[in-house]
């Protein structure tokens, strides 16, 4: 090795090094000893980072939480779980109930908000009973009130006969970014500031987070990004469970014909190498159609299988039209920004790709 690359390798470590530390320092500060810690988790970098540096700050009170929904892939529960266990911090599955939300439900761009709010709402009620309970199973006796505005409070949650109401400490951690700070479509970072959620990383960058991702040894740091399935529907489309499915058993078609197996390793009988780091995407646009998405360098190749998915996409799961375009995180992404208390859609609110002067309005990239 050159004194050049020995200089750079050595920079890289130092770098990391100072990262790390102060991402543990932020931690330390707002985590809670005494009490539980509670990441909201989903299996992707980022929050895998969080729970394993929570993990390692309080390695006995410390819980990752994944909500369970037909929002979620199944494959992304395994490789989940799989993490977990690799960081050694006791996951608990809890069932959440956003689909029931009339506002989750219309996508009408403020459905992340909508679904944080539950998937929160459902942590805080969980967090005492996990915090004596730390290495008990956690039912699925979830008993819920009815719909109050978009949220449904979750009353009550047992854990082996244990009663929630107690009261705890909670210290609440999720893995927001700097580059998910920059992203005004992240709306349901404002239910993680109505919950007073911690975000440890919130000072590092995607591509960071993946440095110190696979500084810990995580698994999965450099998988691209899974977002849930709902932000697979175009803007408009119901967020309906068959929806949902829909999608994700479209994209595991299109994963199985590139690549065969997708991961690292060559494929069979598809694309060389179809990695964990590619990205594949099946979104449900309006009146039906389906519109794949997949890195540029993969496209020239798959679009000698576009009738392969065209057939299989519309004998088999009901799709009008098929087509295929590079892939572009949040391409049917939008925010509504509230105006006079309307949102989504409502008696008020612009529609996408109309320039409002007074800056409301919803706003589609695509």
């Amino acid at each position: 090795m050159g004194a050049s690359s020995f200089s750079t390798s050595s920079t890289i470590q130092e770098e990391t090094s100072t990262l790390l530390a102060c991402a543990l320092d932020r931690v330390r500060l707002e985590g809670t000893s005494t009490g539980t810690n509670l990441i909201a988790y989903s299996g992707g970098v980022d929050s895998s980072l969080v729970a394993a540096l929570v993990r390692q700050v309080f390695p006995s009170n410390s819980v990752a939480c994944i909500g369970l929904s037909a929002s979620l892939p199944d494959n992304q529960l395994t490789l989940a779980r799989q993490v977990a266990a690799h960081i050694g911090i006791p996951l608990r599955e809890i069932p959440t109930y956003e689909g029931a939300a009339p506002e989750y439900v219309a996508n009408r761009g403020m459905s992340c908000f909508h679904c944080k709010t539950h998937l929160y709402t459902a942590l805080q009620a969980v967090a005492a009973v996990v915090g004596t309970h730390m290495n008990g199973p956690l039912s699925s006796n979830f008993l819920h009130s009815t719909q109050g505005g978009s949220t449904e409070t979750l009353q009550h949650v047992k854990m082996n006969g244990a009663d929630a109401s107690a009261p705890s400490v909670v210290a609440l951690f999720n893995g927001t970014n700097a580059d998910d700070r920059r992203d005004p479509t992240r709306v349901g970072l404002k239910a993680a500031t109505k919950f007073k959620v911690r975000s440890p990383i919130d000072h590092l960058t995607k591509e960071e987070v993946r440095l110190l991702a696979k500084a810990m040894n995580l698994p999965n740091w450099q998988h691209a990004a899974s977002p849930c399935l709902r932000s697979r529907l175009a803007f408009g489309v119901p967020a309906l469970e068959a929806h949902l499915r829909r999608v994700e058993t479209a994209e595991r078609i299109v994963k199985a014909t590139l690549g065969g197996k997708f991961d690292d390793k060559e494929g069979e009988g598809g694309l060389s190498k179809l990695g964990v780091h590619h990205n594949v995407r099946v979104r449900l646009m309006a009146r039906g159609k389906a519109m794949i998405e997949l890195d540029v360098e993969l496209l020239e190749s798959a679009a000698s299988y576009l009738s392969t998915f065209e057939g299989r996409f519309k004998k088999e799961l009901g799709f009008t039209e098929v087509s295929l375009r590079a892939f572009k995180s949040g391409s049917v992404s939008c925010i509504t920004k509230v105006a006079s208390g309307t949102e989504g859609g409502g008696k008020g609110a612009k529609q996408p790709g109309r320039k409002e002067s007074n800056g409301v309005g919803i706003y589609q990239s695509e």
